[in-house]
């Protein structure tokens, strides 16, 4: 990378780290930092559920390509590239189209019915992910083909953007108040409400469905997901809606083939859920997470060391490292992470 190039991706970095807590704001500055560079059109992204990549909320800037649901089908397409399940690893991933089908982006049915007629030239994926979880899947539209001297700019972000996103992600997770029952949507093959009770569908007015009864992105991917009937990925994942309530969701098909309708069951989210979500935002381990979740329950180091076959000493080094990181003074305002506030 040449000296201008370095010098751009150490400012995007720094200005990176210093957009705050707001999750779409970090995303609009990486956006604004690379826009000229790569000759940016659009973009669109989602922040994730940590623990399993699921989407959580979505965003744009420009006139992306597509919509969710488009999108969707590719995603889930046998032999698309790029799909953002075989991005999720152990740290950010990249996948510029053109570059990743050697110049043929066509070959993609992504590419060449949904992007190429909107006039877009590429795509690149970024899936920003670390040991502590999933935290954000972004696309790019660019005008022109990437290259290699492209993505090694981005790359040079990746390491601020990841972070940056973690930290802005973590306040997702505090929780709101959440239905005591569960309740049922059904889906049907075309991706509309063919049914709800009642607790369903004052779920689905907090998640911003309005009087047309579009279904919000997250029941259409769930839906897709079941379709996809891959019995070792099951079609669970976790929402929030308006006003902060966490909702875990799984869906199943109900009965055969492309036209089954989809049941979806929403309910309240475990608070031990919502809790590991915020703790992987603090950059806590997952031995240190196990030992806060079971502090925050009220549990004695020696419980916990009991629990978990350590010695009470590794326990309270553990404990103590969770404090420092987190900031919390105790069990109780471990319990109060993933509480309203």
């Amino acid at each position: 990378m040449d000296g201008r190039r370095r010098r751009l991706a150490e400012r995007i970095g720094r200005r990176l780290l210093g957009a705050g807590a707001d999750l779409d704001a970090v995303h609009r500055e990486l956006l604004e930092g690379l826009t000229a560079a790569l000759d940016l059109d659009s973009a669109c992204w989602h922040a994730c559920d940590p623990a399993t990549g699921f989407p959580v909320t979505a965003a744009a800037a420009g006139d992306p390509p597509g919509s969710f649901e488009e999108a969707l089908g590719y995603e889930f397409a046998a032999g698309e590239v790029g799909r953002f399940a075989e991005l999720w690893g152990r740290g950010p991933a990249l996948h510029a189209l053109a570059l990743a089908t050697a110049g043929r982006p066509a070959e993609s049915p992504r590419f060449r019915e949904m992007i190429e007629p909107h006039g877009v030239a590429d795509e690149l994926r970024i899936a920003l992910s670390d040991p502590f979880g999933h935290w954000s899947a972004a696309v790019l539209f660019s005008r022109r083909r990437l290259d290699e001297d492209d993505l090694e700019l981005v790359r040079a972000v990746l390491p601020s953007a990841t972070v940056a996103v973690r930290l802005a992600a973590a306040p997702l997770f505090v929780d709101g108040s959440a239905p005591a029952a569960p309740a049922v949507v059904v889906i049907d093959a075309e991706d509309r409400l063919r049914g709800a009770d009642r607790v369903a569908r004052e779920l689905l007015a907090r998640l911003g469905v309005g009087g047309d009864g579009e279904l919000p992105g997250v029941l259409t991917f769930l839906a897709a997901k079941a379709r996809g009937g891959d019995p070792l990925d099951p079609a669970s994942g976790r929402t929030r809606t308006g006003d902060g309530a966490w909702l875990a969701l799984d869906a199943s098909l109900l009965g055969e083939g492309p036209g089954a309708d989809v049941a979806v069951v929403l309910r309240a989210a475990p608070e031990h859920g919502t809790l590991d979500a915020v703790l992987r935002g603090f950059g806590l381990s997952e031995r240190e997470r196990e030992v806060a979740a079971l502090a925050a329950q009220g549990k004695t180091d020696r419980a916990i060391a009991a629990s978990l076959h350590l010695s009470p000493w590794t326990v309270s080094d553990h404990l103590k490292s969770a404090y420092e990181k987190t900031g919390a003074g105790g069990r109780g305002e471990l319990a109060a992470l993933a509480a309203a506030r």
